[in-house]
């Protein structure tokens, strides 16, 4: 029977997250996450088995934390379309103050083209954010916020595609003002007020 593990397992992967997530994969070493989470090299194999899964369960927790934030779009407490502006003013004033970026969109550049486990965990990111933006759209529709002639779901998508463009240009374009600037021009083309 093997030892009982001497570290929690949630804290370490928090842990390695946050180290993936400021490095990347590839230029995070072993040496680099037996540093961050205390817990020594063997261990690390015996209870993740190697980095690329230890990776894997790193970007599935991030993913799911990103998740739930945009999760909260589909029930909008007040009125659609100003929580859909809220939401992204706030990535756009928050998405270049680390320099760091979404996780999710860093393994979509560095490993998507190569490592299908990391490109199905995109996906499916891709694919929450495309839902909750629908569903926030049938709800400004529905309050009469938007024009009811918007199709739902390619205006969904360019949501996705305005939310990643922000995470990504984020990262050098430090102006908050100058990314809020292009959400506000981007909301009022794609989703007009009813005539």
């Amino acid at each position: 029977m093997g030892r009982p593990k001497e570290f929690d397992c949630e804290v370490v992967l928090e842990r390695a997250l946050a180290v993936f997530w400021a490095k990347g994969y590839e230029a995070t070493s072993i040496q680099d996450l037996v540093e961050a989470t205390g817990v020594q090299r063997q261990s690390l194999y015996d209870t993740y088995g190697d980095k690329h899964a230890l990776y894997l369960a790193a970007l599935r927790r991030y993913a799911s934390q990103a998740s739930r934030q945009v999760e909260k779009l589909t029930q909008p407490a007040g009125s659609p379309l100003g929580v859909l502006r809220d939401f992204m003013l706030a990535t756009a004033k928050d998405a270049g103050c680390d320099g760091i970026g979404c996780m999710v969109i860093s393994a979509a550049v560095e490993l998507v083209a190569s490592d299908t486990a990391v490109g199905a965990v995109v996906r499916e990111s891709v694919d929450e954010a495309e839902r909750a933006f629908a569903a926030l759209i049938e709800h400004a529709r529905a309050a009469g916020e938007v024009d009811r002639r918007v199709e739902v779901k390619p205006v969904a998508r360019a949501l996705v595609t305005l939310l990643w463009g922000l995470r990504t240009i984020g990262r050098t374009q430090r102006d908050p003002s100058w990314l809020q600037g292009v959400v506000k021009h981007a909301i009022s083309g794609l989703l007009p007020s009813p005539t």
